[in-house]
């Protein structure tokens, strides 16, 4: 069933982003130069006649208060929006599949946000083809209703593409799934509330009236109705038979009832006093009323119990206020049946046990002998600000899961496809005469260079193919190999991805990834580690350092230095590609001329690769000695049997570590492929252990990405480290023997 779904809803996609729309005017797609900074642009889908989303403000101005430079390009919507970043822009809905084609070509927008329940079809499918990022937040999917197979269909195509579905409660994350959602990309967020910054409130005033009021049990009624200032003195009077030191607040309330007021009270034995006649309260006073709602943040730091007006009975009064006022200043909330303009407000209240609703008097009678208790009050006052303020946390997580989709977007060009084709294709024979400038300018260089000889043996681990084959593993066996020989062995490397131009070594306490790269940090666990622009530089340090032997990392196509050993490393799984020099294929230089060069060629991969590297590529490697070997798992006593992992990984061939984590057993439950040396940002780190935590799974990492986590991470990730074993060690050992070593 799931492949039929699968085939249908391809087909339901195809044709929907194909069938003829009403005529429309051209869109009028912004220009590049409209959007200005050099920051990553986002676009933002709206959902459709959605006049100023809750959400929309708040996410837009936490993107931008971490990423100042991000632009941002919003779509949908109804005729109102307000409270928007500077520097935001508006267009039209794009109507078709050519519009939003249009759009990304034009702009190359880095990530889509969808915020609302619409599932724009072209734009969906169009940020899913280029691998951008789609993030759908605040979606509650009430409105897709599955009507039909071919339009179910066509629901779950749509769904299975989103990248990240953060959830506003359990109920839409389940339908998500439901319409086709990847369990994994979904998560429960909470909802985005109005975010209320807390009343202010006099604090030496404060000061003075809790001195006045202090072991006095205070409630508030904060502005009642006429009806409901009524019920509330009956209910106080009723309070004060068993706490005849209780208090009443009456806030916000009309000016020409408090003649009224004042009477009842008289009538029924309790004293009062008026704020506005500027007089303290004493001990005899019973009843404090307030005309002016002004003071409203000072009344509710005093009152740890707040009845809220307008919700209990209909009347004349001040309009009811805002029920995140009192939750965020930690006052225990009362209300009654009536939501008024708050409903999804009290909703999220009472679904959190953060307030207490009554049906009638006699509730709120009962519900404030309750909250007397101080234990009571205090736990319903504690969740009513959990709410208050969640909503904080979940602007927060929306927008760092933005961000660090955005962080994951790759930042240098993929390998193209064509470049692993055996046979050279359409594309890589256009572009084989740049391939030829290329070949022709690296063999330029090489000749040229006066290789310098520095008076110990260097041993150069180099490639032919650009991106990972399998260098730093291969450095680290060398570098054992030889410390096993009882040789001071020392590795010079370029640092790349560091800052640090060099000659320095690398200190693993002191020095982090950003200044001398990755690799370099991760090999100085096995051996001093010198990185230098100027390699014939870190080479001389390295011997002034006492080093007997230099392993050279990735110096193959360089010509300052002498090379007394010459090891050439391949992934034997892709060989040497399609045997074209970049950009028409993945080499340096071209095969023949590059072995000519090497003693030895390593080819690394398991017995399939290795034996389809022989029948592709065995007559062009015949003229050098070849060794073969496997990159295995560090044995460590871990069991990764069904252990449920989220793995993530920025090297050469990240898919290779993820297949090593399934040979081993582990449930892998999503896979990210990072780009190789990808920077670890916050919003990144932040985004992928909330996922673990909410898909309870392991985050998991190679060694060498491991070095680029900040030491505070570290104790969240298990790394799975891997050596590479040699089939035979012998050719090897020969050449070092021959070397004297």
């Amino acid at each position: 069933m799931a492949a039929l779904h699968d085939s249908a809803g391809k087909l339901a996609l195809w044709l929907h982003l194909r069938k003829t729309f009403p005529a429309t005017e051209d869109v009028a797609i912004p220009e590049p130069g409209q959007l200005p900074g050099p920051g990553p642009l986002l676009f933002v889908h709206l959902e459709s006649g959605a006049d100023d989303p809750a959400a929309l403000a708040p996410v837009l101005q936490a993107l931008r208060s971490s990423r100042p430079d991000l632009r941002i390009l919003i779509s949908g919507g109804g005729t109102s929006l307000d409270g928007l970043p500077r520097g935001t822009l508006r267009m039209p809905p794009l109507p078709d599949a050519a519009s939003a084609t249009r759009m990304t070509a034009q702009l190359d927008p880095a990530a889509l946000l969808i915020l609302g329940e619409d599932l724009p079809a072209a734009l969906i499918a169009d940020f899913a083809h280029r691998h951008a990022p789609i993030i759908m937040a605040e979606s509650r999917l009430t409105g897709q209703n599955r009507r039909g197979f071919w339009k179910n269909s066509l629901t779950r195509s749509l769904f299975s593409r989103i990248d990240h579905i953060l959830a506003p409660d359990q109920p839409s994350a389940t339908l998500a799934r439901d319409l086709g959602g990847r369990r994994a990309a979904i998560e429960v967020t909470g909802p985005v509330t109005d975010i209320r910054a807390p009343l202010r409130g006099n604090e030496p005033e404060r000061l003075v009236m809790a001195q006045l009021l202090r072991e006095r049990h205070i409630w508030l009624a904060a502005s009642p109705t006429i009806p409901e200032a009524h019920v509330a003195i009956a209910a106080h009077q009723e309070m004060l038979q068993y706490n005849h030191r209780a208090m009443l607040i009456p806030a916000g309330v009309p000016g020409r009832i408090i003649p009224e007021l004042t009477e009842m009270a008289a009538e029924m034995g309790m004293a009062v006093v008026l704020r506005s006649d500027d007089e303290d309260p004493c001990a005899d006073d019973q009843i404090l009323i307030a005309e002016e709602d002004d003071e409203m943040g000072l009344w509710y730091r005093l009152a740890p119990v707040c009845f809220m007006g307008g919700t209990l009975i209909e009347g004349e009064g001040l309009p009811p206020r805002h029920p995140f006022e009192p939750a965020a200043l930690g006052s225990a909330i009362i209300h009654g049946p009536l939501p008024g303009p708050f409903e999804a407000e009290w909703a999220q209240l009472d679904g959190a046990g953060a307030a207490r609703p009554v049906p009638d008097a006699e509730g709120l009678r009962k519900a404030l002998n309750d909250l007397s208790a101080a234990d009571q009050a205090a736990v319903l006052a504690q969740n009513a600000r959990g709410v208050s303020t969640g909503g904080a946390a979940v602007i927060r997580h929306i927008a760092a899961t933005v961000l660090g989709a955005i962080g994951a977007r790759p930042v240098t060009l993929r390998a193209p496809r064509f470049w692993n084709d055996r046979k050279p294709g359409l594309a890589a024979r256009a572009l084989s005469p740049l391939g030829a400038l290329y070949a022709t300018g690296t063999a330029r260089r090489l000749a040229r260079g006066s290789r310098r000889r520095v008076g110990v043996p260097v041993i150069c681990i180099g490639n032919i193919n650009a991106g990972g084959t399998g260098k730093t593993p291969t450095v680290i066996m060398l570098a054992q190999m030889l410390d096993q020989r009882g040789v001071r062995v020392q590795i010079v490397s370029r640092g790349f991805g560091g800052s640090e131009k060099g000659p320095l070594r690398v200190d693993e306490r002191r020095h982090k990834a950003a200044q001398v790269g990755d690799e370099p940090l991760l090999m100085s666990s096995f051996a001093p580690v010198w990185v230098a622009d100027d390699r014939v530089a870190g080479a001389e340090a390295a011997v002034a350092d006492g080093a007997q032997v230099i392993v050279l990392d990735d110096g193959f196509q360089d010509p300052s230095l002498h090379h007394d050993l010459s090891l050439v490393v391949a992934d034997a799984a892709r060989g040497f590609g399609n045997g074209l020099c970049l950009p028409a294929g993945p080499l340096r230089e071209p095969v023949a001329r590059g072995l000519a060069r090497a003693d030895l060629l390593l080819t690394i991969g398991d017995a399939a690769a290795q034996a389809r590297f022989a029948d592709n590529w065995g007559d062009a490697a015949s003229g050098v000695a070849r060794l073969t070997g496997s990159l295995d798992p560090l044995q460590m006593g871990m069991d990764w049997h069904d252990l449920r992992v989220l793995a993530f990984a920025g090297i050469g061939h990240p898919q290779k570590f993820f297949a090593t984590l399934s040979g081993l057993g582990a449930q892998i439950i999503r896979a990210e492929a990072l780009e190789d040396h990808q920077p670890f940002t916050q919003a990144l780190l932040t985004r992928l252990e909330t996922e673990a935590r909410l898909t309870g799974t392991q985050l998991v990492t190679t060694e060498k990405d491991a070095v680029r986590l900040p030491r505070s991470f570290r104790p969240k990730v298990l790394t799975l480290p891997v050596r590479l074993r040699l089939d035979d060690a012998a050719p090897l050992a020969d050449e070092l023997a021959a070397l004297g070593l």
